[in-house]
C-alpha cells in the first residue's frame, strides 16, 4: 500500500509506494533541506507518515501538477490534515 509523509519542519510533502523508499525520501530530505541527517539519530517523529490507497495516491499525483494544489498548502499549512 502506498505511503504519504509531510515534514513537520516545513510541510514538505512525499509520497511513495513503499515504506523502504519513502524512508529513503525522508533521510533525503532532511539532510538536504535542514542538514540534519546523521545516519545514527534519523528522527522519523518529524515526519506525519500516512497509508493511503492507490486511488487516493492517484489524486495526490494529479492535483501535485497543479500550481493551485502547492499554493493552498504553502497558505493554509495548519488545514492540512496529514
Amino acid at each position: 500500500m502506498p505511503f504519504v509523509a509531510k515534514c513537520r519542519s516545513c510541510g514538505y510533502i512525499l509520497w511513495a509506494y513503499t515504506r523502504a523508499f519513502l524512508n529513503m525520501l525522508m533521510k533525503w530530505h532532511d539532510g538536504e533541506s535542514h542538514k540534519t541527517y546523521d545516519s545514527e539519530d534519523f528522527d522519523f517523529c518529524s515526519w506525519v507518515i500516512l497509508r493511503v490507497t492507490h486511488e487516493q495516491l492517484r489524486d495526490i499525483n494529479m492535483a501535485s501538477k497543479s500550481p493551485a494544489f502547492w499554493k493552498a498548502i504553502r497558505t493554509n499549512p495548519k488545514r492540512l490534515r496529514l
